[in-house]
């Protein structure tokens, strides 16, 4: 259960970040804590030693747990965070990215991410060959955003497809 390369480390942080932020419940919150405890005591913790801690700490909390789908998020966030464990430079980018208020960076992957769909909906469906609604004549919202920050979105998610917008196409 190695990290193998950037987006690997990126898909898996997504999870973390994805379970800490919609599953909350009591059982859930005290794992997380836990985690992030284990993180800020001791950076250089073996990653053997730091997997058996969540396990015992994860087996402790699932009984509390009310719902299937509460356990298995949690299940993948310590998958996630096992795997992250693999590597001591892994942990401390973990703890960089939590010190440094990770849901900011989620926020704009989730902006970059839907504006890059309204944009391909719009180099999909062309206006010569379909009836349009009147949404796809106004501007995309946060566009202006997105371009002025594009370029930097590499450092909070995996490249994807080139989303860059044909000539003339802002105007339709």
């Amino acid at each position: 259960m190695r990290c193998a390369n950037r987006d690997e480390y990126l898909s898996l942080d997504e999870t973390i970040d994805s379970a800490e932020s919609r599953y909350c419940s009591s059982g859930q919150q005290e794992l997380y804590k836990f985690v992030n405890g284990l993180l800020t005591q001791d950076l250089d913790l073996d990653p053997v030693v730091f997997k058996e801690q969540i396990d015992r700490k994860l087996q402790e909390v699932l009984p509390l747990l009310k719902t299937e789908e509460g356990k298995i998020a949690l299940e993948a966030y310590i998958q996630a965070v096992s795997k992250i464990s693999n590597n001591s430079l892994g942990m401390k980018l973990l703890l960089l990215f939590k010190k440094c208020q990770l849901n900011d960076y989620s926020t704009l992957r989730s902006v970059s991410n839907i504006i890059a769909q309204i944009i391909n909906l719009r180099q999909k469906y062309a206006a010569q060959e379909y009836r349009l609604p009147k949404e796809f004549n106004t501007e995309v919202s946060g566009l202006a955003l997105y371009e002025k920050y594009k370029d930097s979105f590499h450092l909070i998610t995996p490249p994807k497809p080139s989303t860059t917008i044909a000539p003339g196409l802002e105007t339709i």
